[in-house]
């Protein structure tokens, strides 16, 4: 078993257009030009980093990286909560 961190955040504050510009800069979206004909991928925060996302608003992650998420939820003024957790054997193999 190892630790992980946890953070919970809300973005029922925030509008339609600020919360798609969140989560595509958290997660990174698929970008379409020419009705479809070529896709890109845009990458974003956690693109490169392993994690879980158990449901909506709710991120678990490796502690090294934790620093990164959290500068960027406090950068977008979202409220949110982090908590050190101990994952399963086989939660912690999905995190390598």
């Amino acid at each position: 078993m190892k630790s992980a961190t946890l953070f919970t955040f809300d973005t029922s504050h925030k509008q339609l257009k600020e919360k798609t510009r969140f989560y595509r800069e958290l997660y990174g979206y698929t970008d379409s030009s020419y009705f479809g004909k070529y896709l890109y991928e845009r990458k974003g925060i956690l693109s490169d980093i392993p994690h879980l996302r158990p449901t909506e608003s709710v991120i678990i992650l490796k502690p090294e990286h934790s620093n990164l998420v959290k500068d960027f939820l406090k950068k977008e003024k979202v409220r949110f909560s982090e908590h050190k957790i101990i994952l399963t054997k086989e939660e912690t193999s999905k995190l390598t």
